[in-house]
């Protein structure tokens, strides 16, 4: 058993799993502060290494202090884990990576929390890059849990402060239509609270937490980020599947136009403001010109008839002079 109240494990690296500590069989540590930090495994847990289920007695339990800035090549950056023996109850475990999942924790069975914690700012990939909107991941509820079923994290207490548990799970939520899969339920007396909820983010867009109605907490795909059209309802980002409504039209009325004698005219007609939509534009035949078929206008060279609309002349000539 081993205890930790302030101190570095740091800088160290392991060839196989648990870059800064490694659980062995029966072995129990527990970290009230100090860091855990820029430990490296080449396999698992880059910073700590817990393996194996209740039967093996292996805990590790959390009241403060942070685990960061741990790689590893495999899963789990800051934790991995196995065991229904882990427990987080304080501290903050921040900017770890991992090349697989689990760039904070690689959860493998029942991860245990409740109070003040902080599980943010982790990413998948190489030490060398940093937590963004396309790499986040913090921690990783593996297809293996308890009962066959797949990992959970376990609500004991209730969470409180102003850290965030980031949330990515072995099905693709995000791009995976209509999924909902379950990430936390209350353990032992306690009953998850909005409050808890709230703890909760997805580490990718297209989802959100919601809690049902049987207390629990899930990852849930909703579509969203795409943009309705007149006539056609929007596309989800994540899954392109179709949702919510068409805009319809919005129409804009225009005038009939009416003909002339030098231009045709237009019937009233609508057109959308959003596309290029327009209902049958009917023409209006030129009206032609009006003039008096006996009444000439002229002047020295020539003679004509004179439209009283547009004054355009017509039957233009020369005057035929008599001797």
């Amino acid at each position: 058993k081993k205890s930790r109240y302030n101190g570095c494990i740091t800088g160290n690296t392991s060839t196989s799993g648990g870059g800064g500590v490694y659980m062995a069989s029966e072995a129990s540590f527990t970290m009230y502060g100090g860091t855990i930090a820029d430990n490296y495994a080449s396999m698992c847990g880059g910073g700590v290494y817990v393996a194996g289920g209740d039967t093996e007695n292996k805990y590790f339990t959390m009241y403060g202090g942070s685990i960061t800035g741990n790689h590893t090549a495999d899963d789990g950056g800051g934790i991995y884990s196995t065991s229904n023996n882990i427990s987080i109850y304080g501290g903050s475990v921040t900017g770890n990576s991992a090349e697989r999942n689990g760039g904070a924790v690689y959860v493998a069975g029942t991860m245990i929390v409740g109070g003040d914690i902080n599980i943010s700012g982790n990413w998948k990939g190489d030490a060398q890059s940093s937590a963004s909107n396309n790499n986040a991941n913090n921690v990783y509820l593996s297809e293996y849990g308890n009962n066959d079923g797949p990992a959970t994290i376990a609500i004991e207490e209730p969470l409180t402060g102003t850290g965030s548990i980031g949330i990515t799970t072995k099905t693709s939520v995000a791009t995976t239509r209509n999924a909902s899969v379950k990430i936390a339920a209350g353990k032992g007396t306690h009953a998850i609270t909005d409050e808890d909820k709230g703890h909760f983010t997805p580490d990718t867009g297209y989802c959100e937490v919601q809690k049902k109605d049987d207390g629990a907490l899930y990852l849930t795909h909703v579509h969203s980020g795409g943009e309705a059209t007149c006539t056609a309802a929007a596309k989800c980002g994540g899954c392109n599947a179709p949702y919510g409504d068409a805009l319809g039209h919005d129409f804009v009325h225009h005038d009939a136009q009416p003909a002339t004698c030098t231009a045709k005219g237009l019937e009233a007609y609508d057109t959308c403001s959003r596309c290029d939509y327009s209902t049958t534009k009917v023409e209006i035949p030129m009206t032609g010109h009006t003039y008096s078929a006996t009444e000439w206008e002229s002047n020295v060279d020539n003679h004509w008839h004179e439209c009283s609309a547009c004054h355009t002349q017509i039957d233009k000539a020369e005057h035929t002079w008599k001797d």
